[in-house]
Parts: structure tokens; C-alpha cells; sequence
């Protein structure tokens, strides 16, 4: 079976400055990231906090895991009967990825490990 690491949890958030403002706070918690009004990325422990402006009304999250081997992943996961949203594709920004749906609608992104994410730290 292949290996899979946490990289991130993606909040979807109404007001994204209140939400840095409050995720700030937290002991240990360092921002990396910041798009004003847009995107902010916390560093917490090995994994992150993602903090996605999303308009009101709209509900879930987004984890994403890291795989060694994501398109063995993604065959054993269609084997297993849960189909991605389609293969592995290389990403503008770099990463190879493929998107799962959980029965809520829940996102499951799964990615490569590569250098410029980096490993947990």
C-alpha cells in the first residue's frame, strides 16, 4: 500500500483577515503566506493551516495529502472503488495532483512530495 503524509488542511472562511487575525494567535502558528482577501497559509508543526476566502454560503474543507507514489495511489484508490475527479495532472504551480470527493463533498487533495513543498518540518 502506498504511504500518504498530511500535508494541509484548507479552511474555507467567510471573512479571511478576521481569520488570519485569529489563526495568528495560536502557539506556534507561523504565517507563510498571505494574499489580503484571498489566501493565507499558517505553518503549524509538520503540516499547515490553509485559510481560503470562499463566498458565505459555501461549506466543507480541503485536505492535502502528500503520496511518494501518486499515480500507483490513484489506481489503488480506483481499485477500492473511490473514483477521482481524473488522473494525476501536473499543475501550474509545479505540483503533480488528483482530486477525491468525500460522500459530504469534502475535498481530498492528494499530491507528489517534491522539494519546492518541502518536507514536514
Amino acid at each position: 500500500m502506498n504511504a500518504v503524509v498530511l500535508e494541509s488542511i484548507s479552511l474555507h472562511v467567510a471573512d479571511l483577515e478576521k481569520s488570519v487575525a485569529f489563526y495568528a494567535k495560536l502557539p506556534g502558528a507561523k504565517l507563510v503566506i498571505h494574499h489580503p482577501g484571498r489566501f493565507a497559509k499558517y505553518r503549524v508543526g509538520g503540516a499547515h493551516i490553509q485559510l481560503v476566502a470562499l463566498p458565505v454560503g459555501q461549506k466543507g474543507f480541503h485536505i492535502e495529502i502528500d503520496a511518494a507514489d501518486l499515480h500507483a495511489l490513484h489506481d489503488e484508490l480506483k481499485a477500492a472503488g473511490i473514483e477521482p475527479e481524473g488522473p494525476p495532472t501536473k499543475q501550474f504551480f509545479g505540483r503533480t495532483q488528483f482530486r477525491v470527493l468525500d460522500p459530504d463533498g469534502n475535498v481530498l487533495e492528494f499530491d507528489t512530495l517534491d522539494a519546492m513543498h518541502g518536507s514536514p518540518a
